[in-house]
């Protein structure tokens, strides 16, 4: 396999790592991002009720005899459909937004495969290919993690410890606030059976249950 081709599966293994480790985890600014995301629940479930829609509507209008180009419109607008709620409903499914951005690995090394770039090596060329280099991404990024982890002039030492519990409690602060959640108050209580993980028995139940 030509390096063009190996480097082009290296960019599609580590960008979409890359971007969920920024935007969805602690070691960027995930926890900004998720106190923001709150905000757009409502937003988050009218764009899932506009995806079904969209699958339905393919479905009666017989998508499978449009033409390519019609075929690929369609599947553009439901793939960002699906992004979108991904992430906008990911205060209330947090493992939604990380889905979301890995899931771009298999469909960018699909569509790698079947373009110019990969498609000439044989099949276990371009998966060894794929092996060998998505273990040196994952060795990177978990590398990263633990230098993140442990070393104190980064972002000081995040060892998972009541002390960071706390931290990062207190920077959800927008998200805790809009649920009327008390980290000392309802947390701790509950870790000791004497509380509700929040205010409110409705969300405490959409939440936690």
């Amino acid at each position: 396999m030509s390096l063009c081709g190996k480097g082009m599966i290296y960019l599609a293994v580590l960008g979409p790592s890359l971007v969920v480790c920024l935007f969805f985890s602690d070691i960027g600014f995930g926890v900004d991002v998720y106190n923001a995301l709150y905000d757009y629940a409502d937003e988050g479930d009218l764009f899932a009720a506009c995806g079904a829609a969209l699958c339905l509507l393919l479905f009666i209008c017989d998508v499978q005899f449009w033409n390519r180009w019609l075929q690929l419109i369609g599947l553009a607008a439901g793939w960002a459909l699906f992004v979108v709620v991904g992430v906008l409903k990911g205060t209330a499914y947090p493992q939604g937004p990380l889905i979301v951005g890995l899931v771009h690995i298999p469909v960018i090394l699909g569509l790698l495969r079947y373009s110019s770039i990969c498609s000439e090596p044989s099949s276990k060329i371009f998966y060894s290919s794929i092996w060998s280099l998505s273990f040196t991404a994952g060795l990177q990024i978990l590398i990263a993690w633990v230098c993140w982890i442990a070393i104190h002039d980064w972002d000081g030492q995040h060892f998972w410890d009541e002390e960071e519990r706390e931290r990062i409690s207190l920077e959800l602060d927008h998200l805790h606030a809009k649920l009327g959640v008390d980290y000392r108050q309802h947390c701790l209580l509950a870790i000791t059976g004497g509380g509700a993980l929040a205010a409110d028995p409705v969300e405490n139940e959409r939440l936690y249950s």
